[in-house]
């Protein structure tokens, strides 16, 4: 993985293009290469951070330039089937200098032009400067592993890996703050694309291309998933699918390891890579909480389960990293690479492992829950829809009611209280709900307390992105959170947070051949009698032992309601008081949100968390 930004339309100096390009030193620190034109139609300035993963000699080395054709390219991922296209444009007269996909990229774009966004396959990010055509086109993979971000200014574009080397290129651009993107973070955790925390930087979706020709910006999906049928998805040709997804997303000229919970994705993942890598020992980092921490957790401790595959399968050789309950230091070492601001406390667990990591490329489970329906919002869809379906005086009635279950306090049907508690909370307001609530952190009237000018906007502007709750379907809901839930969360801060460590993951369950054989089946048949993730399941059976396949849902995160209502509760709730102090939030909604984190009266640490990181946010970059 690398990182790279571009002004495109303006001339630039390479100092500059360096400097911006130092904003992402972790993403790439093996090298570094600018390139500057000031003549032609379209002057324009690319400045790249290299992570070596292919061809690790100077041969592929960005910018890559083609003078003969014209072409620059800077670009940020993996083209899994680099070597099936380079056979291809051999055969078609192309000669390389190098092996790696970057240069794939480039012969390819030379040869099919902007239809080679439907050639390739992979994740990335990437910008390619057609010289001739004095035009630059940059695009987004698929499903939206790798980030993109964007600006226009004074008739010229800027684009790259993250808003801070777009201020940095750029630092006259407006860096108004976008109060409804601040807004939809503070109750989803994430901001939706297209918005950021600036009002002038926007992400590029998933599947989507931008054209920029010094005049005319226009951008365009490329892609769209296929028309579900009415079949369900065959078990055993998923698995073969899935086996040659891992299978080519193993190449690398550098070890890979496996980020190894002991759920069944991750597991899946050790068998087929213990089959691929044959006997070669295989490292696998897990992650674990101290028993404090644990308990005010519903999901069973994965070390155990992890534990049980290292002993089944002798080539892995795991290493277990403990999650405590400082997260300080790291919530303000992140919030520098954290610019388009995730609250998911799992970032930091996943930032230890990475930098606990021997292996520059590690592999992950992120993205069975999306595609085959394992979340237990997922399981209460149904509830769901009756729950919305009730009179509003009664949804608000049991909303209300709703904390005497304290969702945040362990005992008796503990994971039961915090789901009910949630699910009422969600169809509480007078609002018809939409389904993204369930996944909510706050309800409406708790958001306009926090953020009274901006929580119509947020809420207004979600509501027309999801369908109804009371008539929503699981192939619905499942398609929200592919677009929405799944790039702008997990992918995003798995993305943002092992480049802080200098690692690059890999998600085979996102691969291309996996996607297009589920987006094609019928989402319905995903969960059968309270059984989610069915088709998994059953393609495991026989592989995996029993009792993976079978455990409690695991959620990969972080011990939030441990630090709220641990030892460092009271710091991290003047953390809370100190972003009220800017006037970002309205101080005594926000208190109201850390006392009731604090109590564990409702599940409210994660709403907590998000202040906080708000507030770590606001010091790194306002």
């Amino acid at each position: 993985m690398c990182g790279w930004v571009g002004v495109f339309g303006a001339r630039v100096t390479v100092p500059l293009l360096r400097a911006a390009a130092d904003t992402l030193a972790t993403r790439g620190p093996d090298g570094s290469g600018e390139r500057a034109v000031t003549d032609g139609g379209l002057p324009f300035g690319v400045a790249h951070r290299r992570l070596s993963i292919q061809d690790l000699s100077p041969a592929g080395a960005q910018p890559m330039h083609d003078a003969k054709r014209g072409v620059t390219v800077v670009y940020n991922g993996e083209l899994y089937n680099s070597p099936g296209l380079r056979t291809e444009l051999i055969a078609k007269g192309h000669q390389f200098r190098s092996t790696s996909d970057t240069e794939v990229l480039l012969r390819g774009y030379v040869e099919w032009g902007d239809e080679v966004l439907n050639v390739v396959e992979g994740i990335f990010s990437f910008a390619i400067v057609d010289e001739r055509e004095a035009r630059v086109l940059v695009a987004r993979d698929r499903v939206g592993v790798k980030p993109l971000y964007w600006a226009e200014h004074n008739g010229t574009l800027l684009a790259g890996s993250a808003p801070r080397a777009i201020l940095a290129l750029q630092p006259d651009l407006d860096r108004s703050i976008d109060r409804v993107g601040v807004a939809e973070f503070l109750t989803l955790l994430w901001i939706p694309h297209p918005r950021t925390p600036w009002t002038n930087i926007h992400k590029l979706p998933p599947a989507h291309a931008l054209s920029f020709d010094g005049a005319t910006t226009r951008t365009w999906r490329y892609w769209s998933p296929a028309e579900p049928a009415d079949l369900p998805l065959d078990p055993s040709a998923l698995f073969t699918t899935l086996k040659s997804a891992s299978d080519r997303q193993l190449l690398s000229d550098v070890p890979v390891g496996l980020l190894f919970s002991g759920g069944l994705d991750s597991t899946m993942l050790a068998y087929l890579m213990a089959e691929h890598y044959g006997a070669k020992e295989l490292d696998a980092l897990t992650a674990g909480y101290d028993p404090s921490s644990q308990r005010l957790e519903v999901a069973p401790d994965d070390v155990g389960y992890a534990r049980l595959i290292s002993r089944e399968l002798d080539e892995v050789r795991l290493r277990e990293v403990e999650i405590d309950v400082d997260a300080e230091s790291d919530v303000d070492l992140l919030s520098a690479h954290f610019d388009d601001p995730v609250a998911d406390p799992a970032a930091i667990t996943l930032y230890r492992l990475c930098r606990a990591s021997d292996d520059k490329v590690l592999i992950s489970g992120v993205g069975g829950e999306e595609l085959w329906a394992g979340y237990p919002r997922h399981e209460n869809l149904g509830r769901g829809r009756s729950a919305a379906s009730l009179p509003s005086r009664l949804r608000k009635a049991l909303a209300m009611a709703s904390p005497l279950l304290y969702g945040a306090r362990p005992g008796i049907a503990y994971g039961k209280r915090r789901n009910i508690q949630k699910l009422l909370r969600a169809v509480g307001d007078r609002r018809p709900p939409h389904y993204w609530r369930m996944m909510a952190q706050l309800t409406f009237g708790e958001l306009a307390g926090l953020v009274p000018e901006a929580a119509k906007g947020a809420f207004d502007e979600l509501d027309a992105q999801s369908p109804r709750l009371e008539t929503a379907s699981l192939t619905e809901a499942l398609a929200f959170d592919r677009a929405q839930f799944l790039p702008n969360l997990n992918l995003a801060y798995v993305d943002k947070a092992s480049m802080a460590a200098s690692i690059e993951v890999r998600v085979p369950m996102l691969d291309e051949l996996v996607t297009d054989a589920t987006f094609a089946a019928s989402a319905e048949t995903f969960i059968s009698h309270g059984v989610t993730k069915v088709p998994l399941r059953e393609a495991a059976r026989g592989i995996v032992p029993n009792a993976v396949i079978d455990r409690a849902k695991s959620g990969f995160g972080g011990p939030a309601r441990a630090w709220f209502q641990g030892k460092p509760g009271d710091r991290l709730g003047q953390r809370i008081e100190a972003v009220a102090e800017t006037g970002l939030v309205e101080r005594a909604a926000a208190l109201r949100i850390y006392r009731a984190a604090a109590s564990g009266r409702r599940d409210a640490a994660l709403a907590a968390w998000a202040l906080v990181c708000l507030h770590s946010w606001n010091q790194e970059h306002n």
